[in-house]
């Protein structure tokens, strides 16, 4: 009727005040009950989905859809609401997509039409209908109704569409509203349950056996990171959420289960960003008689099946700045990025490599250039984590030499930070000493880790298509097995995607001398305060002493790779339910 509002429609979030819609929809719901309708009923059949309607019946013309009495008893929530005098159209929206529905009061009868047309039904109830299906004089497949019937009524207004910086927090803390209204996010949660099961496919048909785990443990491992701690009241002792399965999937290499993987849930303590939840999701695979190379090519493969599946094609586009992403105002051609190319074979380079822009790196010498020069005194965080890596390796009567003629005070490396002087010198100065005094293996594992801070800290986020790094530093490879060609350097890679790590493999250590000697390093770290390294596992050692066979391992992040395949450009896109602050504090 044209003197409603809106002529007669009724569609998402429009209206007055919420408090006073939702006032509306109780004093509804009220009328409802009073003429004995119940507003949350059960035991409704439902003979379709929408998408067993619509599927082969989406291109039927009018006369061949008159000629099929079929009815179809469907159910959904309703998205729009328009009445016509004594005729209505809704569109219902379910698992399987949307469908319109006809409704005459002559086709239900004037007791069930009275509840649409006096508001008792209205956008965001759950409806059940049934009826044969038709064409509409625009062409659109509608199912005409014989029968509806409320299934549940909605006490709150469902939104007209979510936008802006406040309605994206809305959107990650009432997932359920986002997933009924945006079609969108629902497709990439569909998408991320495909990428799950495609992996688990994967890797059962090359005969890995998926197993569990615990999820706490008495002893946090496999990971450097720190966790979270609960409590067992009955054992009176403190436990940790799972940080990483691997060590307890090793003991089962050490059993004889030669090829294992999980797809596991970790906790880790740490902050929130687009890249990183504190609860996440990652598949780690093990595989006797395997070498770290032996997973290049099966992570290709994997990756490059899942792309193919997804997307028909081997090249992406992924746009990667969230605050982009969530600009309803912004078009989608005029957003920032990236085309991504899984062509096989992928980019390969070495830690060393990679820094070599910003350091001449060899076995006599490590010199920074310009370019590292200028790099260090921009960032202090870069700075101060190269500055503090050559500290730790100089004694102490260097670092009192080096402060007396940089400024004085106490022999620490806080106090030298403390003078603010020039970033760049400092580190510089500090190199000089470190290449004047120190020499062979432990020269070249300090220009290692050197290395390893500059590629952090300045390549990593211009890795861009999928780049195999390999060369990493013994000290920031725990468990992983030294390299037989050069002893500071381990069998490791990491897999760079659109500037983010993907996925870490290695050659795994199985030497029980050796891993207890690199936890012991660990716990001496720890003392020193890095609340990430591991703590010393007995039991894990213990293991190792049975024999566990040579083996490969790999980690591959769900969540992240789901961001890639479903163009998320944060990690809140992909996990339904993050973590988030409390809302009243």
């Amino acid at each position: 009727m044209s003197s409603e509002p809106n002529g007669g429609r009724e569609v998402l979030g429009t209206g007055a005040d919420v408090n006073e819609q939702i006032a509306s929809r109780r004093s509804a719901a009220a009328e409802l009950q009073a003429r004995g309708v119940a507003c949350f009923g059960n035991g409704y059949e439902v003979t379709h989905s929408i998408a067993q309607v619509r599927g082969p019946r989406e291109h039927k013309t009018k006369e061949e859809l008159e000629a099929d009495p079929t009815v179809y008893a469907v159910a959904g929530r309703i998205m729009f609401l328009r009445r016509q005098g004594r005729a209505a159209f809704m569109k219902i929206r379910d698992r399987g997509g949307d469908l319109q529905i006809y409704v005459r009061e002559d086709g239900v009868g004037e007791p069930v039409f009275g509840l649409v047309r006096d508001k008792l039904i209205q956008v965001g109830d759950i409806v059940s209908a049934s009826g044969p299906l038709m064409r509409t004089n625009t062409g659109e497949l509608t199912l005409r109704a014989d029968s509806l019937t409320l299934a549940a009524k909605c006490l709150r207004p469902p939104p007209e569409k979510f936008h802006g910086l406040h309605d994206v927090e809305m959107r990650y803390r009432q997932r359920y509203v986002d997933l009924f209204s945006n079609t969108a996010v629902r497709d990439t949660f569909i998408a991320r349950s495909r990428i799950i099961q495609g992996v688990r496919d994967f890797f059962n048909a090359r005969g890995y056996l998926e197993v569990e785990t615990p999820m706490m443990h008495v002893i946090p491992g496999g990971a450097n990171a720190r966790p979270f701690v609960t409590h067992h009241n009955a054992l009176d002792m403190d436990l940790y959420l799972r940080i990483a399965p691997e060590l307890f999937l090793k003991r089962l290499l050490v059993g004889g289960m030669e090829r294992v993987y999980e797809i596991n849930r970790n906790f880790r303590n740490e902050g929130v960003s687009p890249r990183h939840n504190p609860e996440f999701t990652m598949i780690e695979f093990y595989q006797a008689y395997a070498v770290c190379d032996d997973f290049i090519n099966l992570t290709e493969e994997l990756i490059t099946g899942l792309v193919q599946q997804l997307h028909g094609g081997l090249r992406i586009d992924y746009h990667y700045d969230p605050e982009e992403a969530h600009n309803p105002d912004l078009p989608a051609d005029q957003r920032k990025k990236w085309t991504l190319d899984f062509q096989r074979p992928w980019a390969r380079v070495t830690v060393n490599e990679a820094a070599a822009p910003y350091a001449r790196i060899h076995e006599t010498s490590m010199r920074l250039t310009g370019e590292g020069q200028a790099a260090l005194a921009r960032d202090k965080n870069l700075a101060w984590d190269f500055f503090g890596m050559l500290c730790e390796a100089m004694p102490d009567t260097a670092i009192a030499e080096f402060c007396a003629k940089h400024g004085g005070g106490e022999p620490t490396r806080e106090k030298i930070w403390a003078r603010e002087a020039d970033k760049a010198l400092l580190c510089a100065s500090a190199l000089k000493y470190a290449q004047d005094h120190m020499t062979g293996d432990a020269r070249q594992e300090l220009f290692a880790d050197l290395a390893y801070v500059l590629f952090e800290w300045l390549v990593e986020p211009t890795l861009i298509n999928p780049t195999f790094v390999t060369g990493f530093p013994v000290s920031v490879s725990p468990l992983a097995r030294r390299s037989n060609a050069i002893p500071w350097l381990t069998d490791r890679f990491e897999l760079f995607i659109a500037g983010r790590e993907i996925a870490n493999a290695f050659s795994e250590l199985n030497d029980p001398d050796d891993q207890r000697e690199r936890f012991i390093a660990q716990v001496q770290a720890k003392a020193k305060g890095d609340d990430e390294a591991m703590p010393y596992d007995a039991d894990y050692i213990r293991a190792l002493e049975y024999g566990m066979p040579p083996a490969a391992g790999e980690g591959i992040g769900i969540d992240r790779l789901t961001m890639l395949l479903t163009d998320s450009p944060s990690i809140r896109d992909v996990i339904l339910f993050p973590l988030m602050r409390g809302e009243h504090t």
